[in-house]
């Protein structure tokens, strides 16, 4: 496990969370789900790193993901937000009060996602 790369992908999320809240700020949704997205991913990677993986792909932190799942520390559906945050980056297809719902969803998962990855660096006594 290489602790500095699993803090450069944690800063690329927390910079993306930034630039997630400018465009959302401004109302540009596509783009707020295109950093939001990011965001999630950079952890996903960060989280990967800890054990010793590579996380690239849409795929693979789709894959990821679902391994949380299945160890209960995230739930299905909010995995499915997280795939409802991609199409809208990908598509455009969310109106304000629809993505107001996934991008507070999304948001209580990154926080999510930041603790289980501090609680697993702080178990290893790092």
């Amino acid at each position: 496990m290489d602790l500095n790369k699993i803090k450069i992908k944690e800063r690329v999320a927390d910079e993306n969370y930034d630039e997630f809240y400018r465009n959302y700020k401004n109302k540009n949704l596509r783009e707020a789900s295109k950093y939001l997205w990011v965001c999630i991913k950079s952890l996903i990677c960060a989280l990967g790193l800890y054990e010793n993986k590579e996380i690239e792909s849409q795929e693979e932190v789709i894959y990821f993901l679902n391994k949380l799942t299945s160890s209960g520390e995230i739930t299905k559906e909010e995995v499915d937000t997280v795939r409802a945050i991609h199409i809208n980056f990908l598509r455009n297809t969310m109106d304000e009060q629809i993505f107001e719902v996934y991008r507070e969803r999304t948001e209580r998962l990154i926080n999510k996602l930041k603790n289980i990855l501090r609680d697993r660096i702080m178990s290893s006594g790092l």
